[in-house]
């Protein structure tokens, strides 16, 4: 199998290409998309979010259906009160989220997410049941770190040379 360079900074100790269920954040807020608007600033208040991911229930999954996003809200001007506990999040959520299936592989999602012009995606099971987010901050944590060690054993196979060739000089 012939690898380019990315796809070898990918690689796991099993010598797979990284499989994005391996790392997608799997402690994700969500809101149903029945919600009120009020419920879901709530959430968002407390905790720290400017976007939820907007789910229901399917056959026995909970399942992405869409994003919202504090700027949905602010644009809807649905911020008093009143208004938060008449609107549902279905009502100004973006029904374009992107999902992602937990077997691709990093350079796939991060191909995906290009495509989309977006900077997460919903990871889903086989079955469609959303286990998972994953960021682009997150991949570029992810491939700085593996480039990092990457870097590291370059560095150790030049010094090898380096000393090698002083050897044979020697000789």
């Amino acid at each position: 199998m012939h690898l380019n360079f990315f796809e070898k900074v990918l690689i796991d100790s099993r010598g797979d290409l990284m499989s994005i269920s391996e790392y997608c954040t799997r402690d994700i807020i969500t809101i149903s998309k029945y919600s009120t608007v009020l419920k879901a600033v709530d959430i968002m208040k407390k905790n720290k979010l400017d976007e939820l991911i907007v789910t229901e229930f399917k056959e026995g999954k909970v399942v992405p259906v869409g994003v919202l996003t504090s700027f949905d809200i602010i644009m809807n001007g649905s911020i008093t009160e009143a208004e938060g506990k008449q609107v549902f999040v279905k009502d100004i959520m973006s029904s374009d989220v992107v999902i992602c299936p937990e077997h691709f592989e990093i350079p796939e999602t991060i191909d995906l997410m290009e495509q989309n012009g977006v900077k997460r995606c919903s990871v889903v099971n086989e079955s469609g049941h959303l286990i998972g987010l994953i960021v682009a901050s997150d991949l570029t944590q992810l491939l700085t770190q593996q480039l990092s060690t990457l870097t590291k054993f370059e560095s150790r196979s030049l010094i090898g040379k380096t000393n090698l060739e002083n050897l044979y000089d020697r000789l």
